[in-house]
């Protein structure tokens, strides 16, 4: 028998702990294509891979070394 739990285990989830920048926004990378993108809500989908938006995981800009002028 298999345990059932709502934790996706092929791509990462929502960190609570990420809060967003002083506009309120925050920083969405695309599992599919490590695409990112900066917005206030989760992208609807990717510009790039065009995949939907369940496929986007909040990022902490620090911790992915990124420059924060997208």
């Amino acid at each position: 028998m298999t345990k059932n739990n709502n934790k996706n285990r092929f791509y990462p989830t929502d960190n609570p702990d990420i809060k967003p920048d002083e506009n309120g926004d925050f920083y969405w990378k695309c599992f599919v294509c490590g695409a990112i993108l900066k917005d206030s809500k989760r992208p609807t989908y990717c510009p790039l891979c065009s995949k939907q938006e369940t496929f986007f995981f909040k990022i902490d800009p620090d911790a992915e070394n990124i420059r924060r002028n997208l």
